[in-house]
């Protein structure tokens, strides 16, 4: 019987990068850079989710931007295991410039940064992880400039 995890991932953009985290696969060592996100707790919403495993992830609190989300369901190897998959994809962007310490599982190796352009080459490790990352990446690089109501206060 396949088991699908509902999750979400969350794209942020400041200042022309992509926020994420650096991660190594428990079985197997191979590196990735993952978007914040994660499993949909019972009796949790999605936004709820997104804004929480961002947290948690990156350090960054963030508020997430409407209309801008993308749904996918794909297999993802992780552990030795298929894990099956059906994402939901949200823009958000950065509360405050300052990160949290953050304290996640072993296979986290720390928050990072990468360039809006280097999103084909981080993220090829997953067609259903590429396409969604960029295109959202896109429209927030376009549509919201401004990196979070703190940009706001201290321009």
């Amino acid at each position: 019987m396949k088991i699908i995890r509902r999750r979400v991932s969350v794209v942020v953009v400041h200042q022309g990068q992509v926020l994420g985290f650096h991660a190594e696969d428990p079985h197997n060592h191979r590196r990735y850079f993952f978007l914040p996100g994660g499993v949909i707790e019972e009796g949790e919403t999605p936004s709820e989710a997104a804004c929480r495993e961002t947290l948690e992830e990156t350090g960054y609190q963030i508020e997430l931007v409407g209309g801008l989300s993308l749904e996918r369901q794909y297999d993802f190897e992780w552990n030795g295991q298929i894990n099956h998959c059906l994402t939901q994809y949200l823009a958000g962007r950065l509360v405050t410039p300052e990160a949290a310490e953050v304290q996640d599982a072993p296979y986290h190796r720390g928050a990072g940064w990468v360039p809006i352009q280097d999103i084909p080459k981080v993220f090829a490790y997953h067609q259903e992880v590429l396409e969604p990352t960029q295109w959202l990446a896109e429209r927030l690089a376009a549509f919201c400039p401004s990196p979070g109501r703190w940009s706001e206060k201290n321009s």
